[in-house]
């Protein structure tokens, strides 16, 4: 068995023993420590601190080696980083009971600070996770860059929807966490829209929200969005949202704002609204006329057509119809003299960007919001003189294709004419590629003869689905 080395009993230490230690001498704290060992302080010249004197504990090993651990810098413990005497001593006896215990003093205190090492390495990813789960603000700009990605019609409007009645009106709920907002503040949202007079657009804006927080929820499940960031590099970039559950599941829908539109504008108001048309911005009014002579065509899908996309020679207007499931639909549409003397006209004010309908000098195309605005204010000031109930762009939409069909323009006819799931049959969608541009033409031009009548206040008479003109 080997052999301690035995020492003999030394004097116990004092504060202002330590403190007056000079360089280079060295002490030992007289007072026995449980488990075997000693508490030492030596001291050193420093060029920065002057004398410093640290504390050590000594010990021997199993094969009866000297060991020296050290243990801290003495000082007044202020500043977090220094002992006083006893606190020294303290840790001295800590060690002096792991020796006791048949453990290595300075093999333990590593493995102490790897723990702890690792510990902290957890917290800060903790931490970080969680500052990268988003805020209510964060998922409805990743969701509308989702829904731009995909090319859908929604996208402006669900950004500008959402802007203007939840992040606007609800700066605190915008900055909170998306996992942490719940039913009750989605209900605050859409009740404050209620109270305002806000009906059919209450329900659209509580479809957004659900459908925000759905695509948020399977964000950090993504695979694919996974893997784009190991490509780049980078796999903190991307918001996580945490999303357990979605807060808009339970609220129900206003069944009394989802009524089927009845609304059908009287040839005085009608005409009353095309003339209103021309005192609003060049950009505006055509982009009105266009919807309105055209049969009443999707004003989203009229705004995002440029130059390009209209061939003056064959006078030829193609749209994209992206509305609903299955991807971008070409929607090709004839234009008149009539039209095309307002596109020439826009291309005059609109020639510095791409788009047909602006008010940028075709930099930006018009806001679907600000064309709904346009139409709102006519209809006020309309029904305001004669206490009609007010309409809307839906309105004028069921109106024209209303009329398309007493005017005689078949079911079908329609349906091509204002892009009405043309291609949800396989027949449509693997064989069918007909353009229907000649009757597309024909019934555009019955419907423009029968504006010019409404127009002119001598409506033409129906009989038998045709028209006969008045005596």
């Amino acid at each position: 068995m080997s052999q301690r080395v035995h020492r003999t009993k030394s004097v116990q230490l004092t504060e202002k023993t330590v403190s007056s230690l000079a360089p280079g001498a060295k002490r030992s704290d007289g007072i026995d420590l449980p488990g075997g060992g000693r508490l030492i302080v030596r001291a050193k010249s420093s060029s920065r601190n002057g004398t410093v004197r640290e504390f050590f504990f000594r010990y021997w090993s199993d094969d009866a080696s000297e060991r020296a651990l050290l243990v801290g810098r003495h000082g007044d413990g202020s500043d977090g980083r220094s002992l006083t005497l006893k606190q020294a001593r303290a840790e001295a006896q800590r060690y002096s009971k792991v020796l006791k215990a048949g453990k290595d003093p300075q093999f333990q205190r590593e493995m102490e600070r790897q723990a702890n090492r690792e510990a902290e390495r957890m917290a800060r990813e903790a931490i970080e996770h969680e500052a990268r789960k988003g805020t209510l603000s964060d998922l409805i700009a990743s969701y509308v860059v989702h829904l731009k990605a995909q090319s859908k019609a929604s996208a402006l409007d669900t950004e500008k929807t959402l802007e203007r009645h939840v992040l606007k009106p609800f700066p605190e709920l915008a900055a909170r966490r998306a996992r942490d907002i719940t039913a009750e503040d989605v209900t605050d949202v859409l009740a404050r829209m209620i109270a305002k007079g806000i009906e059919r657009r209450t329900n659209i804006v509580r479809s957004m929200l659900r459908a925000a927080f759905a695509y948020g929820a399977g964000l950090d499940n993504d695979p694919v969005r996974k893997a784009k960031a190991i490509k780049e590099g980078d796999l903190k970039s991307p918001k996580l949202f945490g999303i357990t559950g979605n807060p808009v599941a339970d609220i129900k829908r206003v069944r009394d704002y989802d009524r089927a539109g009845e609304r059908i504008l009287t040839d005085a108001e009608l005409r009353s609204y095309v003339e209103a048309i021309n005192t609003f911005h060049p950009g505006i009014a055509g982009a009105l006329k266009f919807a309105l002579f055209l049969g009443g065509q999707r004003m989203s899908q009229l705004l995002r057509a440029t130059w390009k996309d209209y061939e003056a020679e064959e006078r030829l207007l193609r749209l994209q119809d992206s509305k609903g499931r299955g991807g971008i639909r070409p929607h090709v549409l004839p234009i008149s003299e009539r039209l095309a003397a307002i596109l020439e006209g826009l291309r005059g004010v609109n020639h510095e960007g791409p788009y047909i309908f602006s008010t940028r000098s075709g930099k930006t195309p018009i806001d679907v919001s600000t064309l709904s605005n346009a139409v709102s204010c006519i209809a006020a000031e309309i029904c305001n003189k004669g206490a009609q109930e007010p309409f809307g762009a839906g309105d004028l939409r069921r109106t024209a294709e209303t009329r398309l069909a007493r005017l005689g323009i078949s079911k079908d006819h329609r349906a091509q004419l204002l892009s009405h799931g043309r291609q949800s049959d396989v027949q449509t969608k693997h064989y069918d590629k007909h353009e229907y541009i000649e009757e597309k033409a024909a019934a555009l031009a019955k419907w423009e003869a029968h504006l010019d009548s409404v127009i002119s206040g001598e409506t033409e008479k129906v009989i038998r689905g045709r028209f006969r003109t008045s005596a």
